[in-house]
């Protein structure tokens, strides 16, 4: 066989084979550079049109207040327990110092409240002691009552004196 391919077929040909393989050149190229265009973007961000795809986390205090100190700079990679910034301290302080002091008068109140407990409890003693040397008048005046020595009023008075003295000790015993 021989070839029968004219000159001009011959360089139609080739020039096909040339324009296929600069087209798939050039779209490979461009499918390469498109690629590497968006994984590019992707590690690396920028901001030319105000737009980051990048991981973000908000950060917000547990309490409101004004900030004193800031200790990173913006888009600086942290890690957990790094101190970001100070809070103004001022207005917990005054908080702080009223619940103190608030502390102290509680305290002062119950140093007062013990006092005055004590004050009951030796009061109660002192009435369950008159109200013991009442009963035992009123023995001894019944006594005599049976032997007539002591008139009838007299066993009277220690009756009431008793009915007072068990007053006395309940109403010690409910300040108590």
């Amino acid at each position: 066989m021989t070839n029968t391919n004219t000159p001009q077929e011959l360089n139609k040909n080739s020039s096909k084979k040339r324009t296929i393989l600069i087209a798939s050149c050039s779209s490979g190229g461009l499918a390469l550079g498109i690629s590497a265009f968006f994984v590019y973007s992707h590690y690396y961000p920028n901001t030319p049109d105000a737009y980051v795809h990048a991981y973000t986390v908000t950060v917000a205090p547990y309490v409101a207040g004004y900030i004193k100190n800031i200790h990173i700079q913006p888009n600086q990679f942290v890690k957990k327990g790094e101190l970001i910034y100070e809070i103004a301290p001022d207005s917990f302080q005054v908080i702080v110092d009223q619940k103190a002091s608030k502390l102290k008068a509680s305290k002062q109140n119950l140093e007062s409240m013990r006092q005055e407990l004590q004050k009951a409890k030796d009061d109660l003693k002192s009435k369950k002691a008159s109200r013991w040397q009442v009963g035992l008048n009123q023995k001894r005046y019944a006594f005599l009552l049976e032997k007539d020595v002591v008139s009838l009023e007299k066993e009277q008075e220690l009756q009431a004196s008793t009915i007072e003295a068990d007053a006395d000790v309940n109403r010690a015993t409910a300040e108590i």
